[in-house]
């Protein structure tokens, strides 16, 4: 009987240790994640579904990545070959959901937008608004 516990006992010690793989490790320093964002928060969600070893969308895009990676290419490469994909067909880029701090395997899970617009656009809106104002402004004050 302690042999039968033991063996569940290093069973569940080995998954938890395969489901830490150095990707997880290398994932933060290629990207910069912070501590706060929802991809540091939820781990292994990043690329696994709610019951690892079970992968997402983004896993297995990485998993293919991985597979296609010519011998001695780095991790860094295969997360750069996927970043143009949208892994979960939510309309943004698993590049810019990282870079957003969001799920790139959840479809649920993506950047905020703030009153209808994508905040990867709005600063390039704000500065042509802010021309645009600046022009109607000066012109007036040009005229009085």
């Amino acid at each position: 009987m302690k042999f039968c516990v033991a063996v569940v006992a290093l069973s569940v010690v080995a998954a938890s240790a395969y489901a830490r793989p150095d990707f997880w490790d290398e994932f933060v320093k290629h990207y910069s994640i912070k501590e706060d964002s929802t991809i540091f928060i939820t781990k292994c969600q990043t690329c696994h579904t709610a019951r690892p070893p079970q992968r997402n969308d983004y896993g297995r895009s990485i998993r293919t990545a991985y597979r296609n990676a010519k011998p001695g290419q780095r991790m860094p490469d295969v997360f750069k070959a996927v970043e143009d994909l949208d892994s979960d067909k939510d309309g943004t880029k698993n590049g810019e959901e990282i870079k957003a701090g969001t799920l790139p395997g959840d479809a649920e899970s993506k950047p905020a937008k703030k009153d209808g617009i994508d905040p990867i656009y709005t600063l390039p809106l704000a500065g042509i608004l802010g021309i645009a104002v600046f022009g109607v402004s000066a012109r007036r004050s040009r005229t009085s």
